[in-house]
């Protein structure tokens, strides 16, 4: 496994870990910051996924 591969499990792990004790709080606004944060995330982690591509196929 290499460093991206690795990064990108543990940026899935900690989302799915702020999901699950997000559970219950009724804070909307929080919500919505974690809504903005979750989109932030995923558009790095694709980002990520496609410069590890062109690294490999640069090679």
């Amino acid at each position: 496994m290499n460093g991206v591969d690795r990064v990108t499990m543990e940026m899935d792990e900690a989302m799915n870990a702020l999901k699950r004790s997000m559970r219950g709080i009724p804070v909307a606004a929080f919500a919505s910051s974690h809504k903005v944060l979750a989109r932030a995330v995923a558009t790095l982690h694709t980002e990520m996924r496609w410069a590890r591509h062109a690294a490999v196929d640069a090679r």
